[in-house]
């Protein structure tokens, strides 16, 4: 199971049950960097994400803290070179796997 989200929040809510992060896309069109985070997990990974949307997410703070630092820091510091486009692409927003919210699931 997938979920991407560009919400920090729900990103570190994600790894603190044990979701992965398995990627990182930048997007640099705005002229600041903003990021969509791809986690990978097993079937609970859609439960949890449902919890945390509805506000019945239960969690450590301090787990909380440590993956938005974590997450925070692979964008600020994570950025590739612009000649790598792995690292940077420009969103297709005809593209349904791409459109992402704070507490909208997009799996594949």
């Amino acid at each position: 199971m997938r979920i991407l989200t560009k919400d920090v929040f729900a990103g570190a809510y994600l790894m603190s049950h044990g979701a992965a992060l398995e990627e990182l896309l930048v997007d640099t069109t705005a002229g600041r960097p903003s990021g969509t985070f791809v986690f990978e997990g097993d079937e609970d990974l859609e439960a949890h994400h449902k919890l945390y949307c509805l506000g019945h997410a239960t969690a450590s703070v301090k787990s909380i803290r440590e993956g938005v630092h974590l997450l925070r820091s692979r964008l600020a510091g994570g950025r590739a070179p612009r000649s790598d486009p792995r690292f940077f692409y420009t969103p297709d927003p005809s593209d349904p796997k791409q459109e992402t919210s704070s507490c909208s699931t997009s799996r594949t």
